[in-house]
């Protein structure tokens, strides 16, 4: 008998074997119409054109490319990104675990899952970032292990990884001053995408009334994956976002004067409009007194008027006296100067 040695095909001699697939996530529980990586976590055990599903995500199906090649797609989606969003509203966004946002509830707090807060330190605040596809992310607190998402109302919440759905899934984009958005990809339109954007209160605002152009839409990426400065002082975080807070590149010592002048007389400013409004007790009484002050000088105006009539009559009768006392005839001690005629 001769043993039969089965050759080797053309693309495994040129080509060396694909490295293990990453560890599976827990088990979904969702419908799988409503999960985008219901079939995305499964990439490396399907065929070698199987590619994302692009009917969980109507807003971005453009950037899901079909021809993308298996190994090519489960080594894409292995990649992420430590760090924060700072809001140009000046906060830094927070993602609460159950347990945190529970306790403020019984506090009699708002227990939101998503917020903004003014610490930079918060331990609620470091991100991970999960590449989904081209352009395509997904944000998830490293501590609480939720996931950001968006639901139909526009509202931010953050759900638990057996609860991803494609409301989890963003699109980032950045903009021309360096700051980035972020709308959702399974509820808004293209013309009108819904933003994730935060008050300057820390509040959420619901994506259907975040606008493009507005500063709680737009948010800077701090990356923490980022080897630490050699020196200290060489990077400077609160130099760098002023200036970016503002819109305007950073100036020299001079401009920072100037800047400081002009606060300086806007607080004078202030403070001379609030002396001017404490001495109006309120606005009805100020009607009242300006009405008040009116009825006077009128009343003035009629006495004076009066007046000067009493007056005119008074020179009228004195003027009518002197003619009369000029028209009687001069009388002597014998009697009258002329005598009539007999």
């Amino acid at each position: 008998t001769t043993s039969y040695i089965q050759p080797l095909p053309y693309y495994s001699s040129q080509h060396p074997p694909s490295p293990p697939p990453p560890p599976q996530p827990p088990p979904l529980t969702r419908r799988r119409e409503q999960s985008v990586c219901l079939k995305f976590y499964h990439l490396p055990y399907q065929s070698s054109s199987t590619a994302m599903p692009s009917d969980g995500i109507p807003n971005c199906p453009g950037l899901i490319r079909p021809d993308r090649k298996r190994n090519e797609v489960a080594s894409f989606f292995g990649t992420s990104r430590r760090g924060a969003l700072f809001c140009r509203s000046g906060n830094w966004l927070e993602i609460i675990d159950e347990r945190t946002s529970q306790l403020e509830i019984r506090r009699g707090g708002t227990g939101d899952s998503v917020r903004g807060t003014r610490r930079e330190g918060s331990r609620f605040s470091v991100l991970e970032f999960l590449s989904v596809a081209i352009g395509l992310v997904s944000i998830r607190g490293e501590l609480a292990q939720r996931y950001l998402c968006m639901d139909r109302d526009g509202k931010l919440y953050a759900a638990a990884p057996q609860n991803y759905t494609s409301e989890c899934v963003f699109l980032e984009e950045m903009m021309e001053n360096y700051y980035n958005l972020y709308s959702s990809c399974a509820h808004g339109t293209r013309k009108r995408p819904w933003y994730v954007a935060l008050r300057r209160t820390g509040r959420s605002r619901r994506g259907k009334n975040a606008r493009r152009r507005r500063k709680a839409s737009h948010f800077l990426v701090i990356h923490y994956d980022t080897p630490p400065p050699r020196s200290l002082g060489q990077y400077d975080l609160g130099r760098l976002l002023a200036p970016s807070l503002k819109h305007q590149p950073p100036k020299d010592q001079s401009y920072v004067q100037r800047q400081n002048m002009a606060k300086n007389m806007q607080a004078q400013i202030e403070q001379i409009q609030d002396r001017l409004e404490n001495r109006r007790s309120s606005t009805s009484t100020h009607l009242r007194r300006l009405r008040k002050r009116k009825r006077r000088r009128q009343q003035r105006l009629e006495r004076e008027q009066r007046r000067r009539q009493q007056r005119q009559q008074e020179l009228e009768r004195l003027r009518e006296q002197e003619l009369s006392q000029k028209r009687r005839p001069k009388l002597s001690g014998a009697g009258l100067l002329w005598s009539r005629p007999y």
